[in-house]
């Protein structure tokens, strides 16, 4: 019962790190996702990349990438 509260609470603790992306790359995916609903496919892909290049660990938005 031990190893499961200690490993619960790692759970917890642990996954918010992971969550954290900067409020740049979300704004700029933001902005990819609505050119991509305006059908602006060249600006929503260099804003996708932004996202990217501001945060490289935004799994997010190399899966919308493709």
């Amino acid at each position: 019962m031990r190893q499961y509260i200690i490993f619960t609470y790692c759970l917890l603790f642990a996954a918010p790190v992971f969550a954290q992306v900067p409020d740049a790359a979300v704004k700029e995916y933001n902005t990819a996702l609505q050119y991509h609903l305006k059908k602006k496919d060249s600006l929503a892909y260099v804003a996708m990349h932004k996202a990217i290049q501001t945060y490289p660990g935004y799994a997010e938005a190399y899966s919308t990438l493709g």
